[in-house]
This record gives structure tokens, C-alpha cells and sequence, in this order.
């Protein structure tokens, strides 16, 4: 008996060891499994097919790329921590110039939802006689590849908003990169106050837009035209966040960029130039519409315009923190501060530009601020010729205080300064002729 269960025993065991090996195999191929699908996934996610061009980055410069794109418009980035599903226009929106498209890429456009990045065909030519809407976007994009929206139609006396050709309102986190907008005015033809709102971009009420390496020439308005929502039903929302940048702004009928309501904006490594009104023109007026504030124009090349270089109307809203910085000025360097009218804001900064054409007039006047800076500025003063009358001054300050004015070289200025009886507490070194009765600046 004894030995029978010995037997029956050694039986059970060698049967309970067979389990535990089938068991611990069973496991062994799971965890297998398992860890070959997270490679797998890894290997995809590190591959080199994930990586895009740096222009598809959001505002910060964060890239993310989810999915591979298509020829047929698949897959999406992200953009603003959103993501942005990539579609091509239909191919019924002809891309040859021989038939005008506005009213199907206007359906088109509506119809698409928020998060998305349209890319146009490369090197296309859209015909669009009226104007282009994008309208109530979230994180959209609009990837050029060279094309152009060409306009040869004019459009009547339209006056001021009307027959853009690109309308953005009531949106935020837009992009446009990589497009060249050309209208129908001559290069012969000036200003036409019938025909000034013909923006190429009218931007009214959106936060957080990028305008990167644009052509944009012979349009009868602005190159861009920046303004609050109020028209479009949002009451006092500027335009806020602009980066406008490495484009070519050429042959305005009217300004180069036309700041209304707008804050936090920087233009920057743009030419400008042939604008037939200002190169850059303020017009902060209108109680409750927000002035335009925290502007810096910086690095830019800057050539003719038929009148001011910065023109600051002196409206009824308010005017802050504008910058003027290390620009190549191929014009008289002229501009015109009127303020805030009754009261005066700042600070305004105009350092380290230089101009390589004479002024006949005067270079800065300035009425009505608080802190400004004048600084490492380089341009010429042309001389009168007028027997009794001196060369035209450097700077003219009225009712201004906390002025420092450094390091300027102004060629050919005889009277260098004029101030008014009511502009205090000014200071400046090193400047060129040696401005008269200046203490040094603390």
C-alpha cells in the first residue's frame, strides 16, 4: 500500500509541475507580446516620416506632428495646443487665374470647421475679384505654397471696409504663411479716398494672429489694416497678439499698416515700401475702442511713402509703449506724435535706426508724452538753402516730460531742439551736433 501511494504521488507531482511550466510559458509569450507593441509604437511615433517643416509651428514655436499628411489633405498638426486636420481646396475651385473664385472659396471656407489648416496648391493663382472672408475660425491656418490671390477688377468708389481682399474677423489663433495677395492699382496711380478700404488683410477682432512671409502689392488700401470687432458684433475686442514678419508690403494706395484698435503687435524683418500715405499711421480714436498700444516695429526695411513715415493722429483713445527700433529707413525720416488729447501717455521709445535720405523738414515732433527715449539714431538734416532761416530741427517737443535723448547723430541739424515752455525735465550725452542746454541723463 505504501509503495502504491508513493507511486501515485510522484505521479501528481511530475503532472503539477507539466501545469506550472505551461502556465509560466503562457506568460512569457503575453509579456512578449506586449513589450513588441510598445516598441512598435515608439518606433513609430521617433520615425523620421514625423517630421515637418518648422513653418507649421504654433505661435511659441512648439512643433507637434500626430499623423502623416496626404496628398488628399490626411492627417494633422497642432497649433496652439490644438490639433489641425490638413484639406486642399476641391479641385472645382479653379487654381489658374481663368475664372474668378471668390464666391466658391468664400462656401468653401465657411463650410470648413475650427482647427484647420488649408493648404493651397503650390505656385496656384486664385482669381478673386471680391472679397475672401474668414470669418468665427478658431487655430486655422492657411499654408500659401506661393499662391496668389490676384484681384484685376476695380471695384468702384466702395469707400472705407468694403471689397478687401482678405477679410479676418472674430477669431483667434490664425496663421497665414507663404501667400502673395496682388491687386489692380498701377504703380502710376496714387491715393484714392473712394477706394482706401481695400485692404489686403482687414484684421478686426482677432487674438493671436501670425502673417509670415507675404507678398503683397498694388492694392488700393493697406497692406494690413488692424482694428477691433465692434462692426462685426463684438463690442470692444481689439486685435491683440499680431506678429507680422519677414513679407514685402509694395505700392499701397494708401498706408503700409493702419493701426484703430489694436494692443501687443510686432512688426518685423518686413520691407515696406511705395505706400502712398504713411508708412504706418495711428489712428487710436473712438471712445471704448482701446487705442493701440504696445506696438513695436522693429528690424524692418522701410523705403517712400507721399507723406509721413509714423503718423500718430492724437484720437481720443489711448496711445502706449510704442517701440522704433534698429530699422533701415530708405526715406526722410519724419514722424508725427500728437498724444492722447488733454493728457500725456507714454513711454515712446525711436532708438538705434538710421536713414540714408535728408530730411527737408523735421526729423520727431512730439506732443503730449510722458518718457521718451531718443537714441543711437543715425540720419541727415538737408540744408535749407534759405539765406536767415536755419536747417530744419532734430526734434520738436510740446507738452512733453522725461525726455532723454542720447548718442544721435543728426548731419547737417543746426537747431537741433525746440522746446515749448510747457515740456520739462530733459537730459542727453553724445549726440551729434551737441544738443544745446542738455544736462547729462542720470
Amino acid at each position: 500500500m505504501i509503495k502504491l501511494l508513493k507511486g501515485d504521488t510522484m505521479k501528481k507531482v511530475k503532472k503539477l509541475k507539466r501545469l506550472i511550466e505551461l502556465r509560466s510559458a503562457i506568460i512569457y509569450v503575453i509579456v512578449f507580446a506586449i513589450v513588441g507593441v510598445a516598441v512598435l509604437t515608439i518606433s513609430k511615433a521617433t520615425s523620421p516620416s514625423a517630421l515637418i517643416d518648422p513653418k507649421s509651428a504654433d505661435l511659441n514655436g512648439n512643433v507637434s506632428f500626430s499623423s502623416d499628411s496626404s496628398s488628399s489633405g490626411g492627417g494633422f498638426i497642432t497649433f496652439g495646443g490644438e490639433k489641425l486636420n490638413t484639406v486642399t481646396p476641391p479641385p472645382e475651385i479653379v487654381s489658374d487665374c481663368s475664372v474668378d473664385v471668390a464666391p466658391d472659396l468664400n462656401i468653401w471656407l465657411a463650410s470648413l470647421p475650427k482647427n484647420t489648416i488649408v493648404v493651397l496648391k503650390k505656385d496656384a493663382c486664385y482669381l478673386t475679384e471680391d472679397q475672401i472672408d474668414i470669418l468665427d475660425k478658431s487655430h486655422f491656418k492657411i499654408q500659401g505654397n506661393n499662391a496668389t490671390f490676384r484681384r484685376t477688377v476695380r471695384q468702384g468708389n466702395t469707400g472705407i471696409g468694403n471689397h478687401m481682399h482678405i477679410r479676418i474677423a472674430r477669431s483667434d489663433f490664425i496663421d497665414v504663411s507663404d501667400l502673395n495677395i496682388t491687386g489692380p492699382k498701377l504703380d502710376s496711380e496714387g491715393y484714392n479716398s473712394g477706394l482706401e478700404g481695400q485692404h489686403a488683410f482687414g484684421i478686426y477682432g482677432v487674438v493671436h494672429g501670425t502673417f509670415d512671409n507675404l507678398k503683397i502689392g498694388n492694392v488700393w488700401g493697406d497692406c494690413f489694416y488692424l482694428n477691433s470687432g465692434n462692426m462685426y458684433g463684438i463690442t470692444n475686442h481689439l486685435s491683440q497678439y499680431i506678429t507680422i514678419q519677414n513679407s514685402v508690403c509694395h505700392q499701397t494706395g494708401r498706408h503700409g499698416v493702419g493701426f484703430l484698435a489694436t494692443s501687443d503687435v510686432l512688426i518685423t524683418r518686413n520691407t515696406i515700401e511705395n505706400n502712398h500715405r504713411e508708412n504706418f499711421d495711428f489712428e487710436p480714436y473712438g471712445t471704448g475702442r482701446g487705442g493701440a498700444n504696445n506696438v513695436t516695429i522693429d528690424d524692418n526695411d522701410i523705403g517712400e511713402a507721399s507723406q509721413l513715415l509714423v503718423s500718430e493722429g492724437g484720437g481720443s483713445a489711448e496711445f502706449k509703449n510704442f517701440v522704433f527700433s534698429n530699422n533701415r529707413v530708405h526715406r526722410r525720416f519724419s514722424m508725427v506724435f500728437e498724444g492722447y488729447t488733454g493728457s500725456r501717455i507714454g513711454p515712446l521709445k525711436i532708438v538705434n535706426n538710421t536713414s540714408d535720405k535728408p530730411n527737408s523738414g523735421g526729423a520727431l515732433q512730439i506732443n503730449g508724452f510722458n518718457d521718451v527715449t531718443v537714441e543711437g539714431n543715425h540720419i541727415t538734416i538737408e540744408s535749407r538753402g534759405i539765406t536767415g532761416q536755419p536747417n530744419a530741427f532734430f526734434m520738436q517737443l510740446y507738452h512733453s516730460s522725461n525726455i532723454k535723448i542720447n548718442n544721435n547723430i543728426a548731419e547737417g541739424a543746426k537747431d537741433t531742439l525746440n522746446f515749448d515752455a510747457h515740456s520739462d525735465t530733459y537730459c542727453g550725452s553724445g549726440n551729434t551736433p551737441n544738443f544745446i542746454n542738455l544736462p547729462p541723463c542720470n
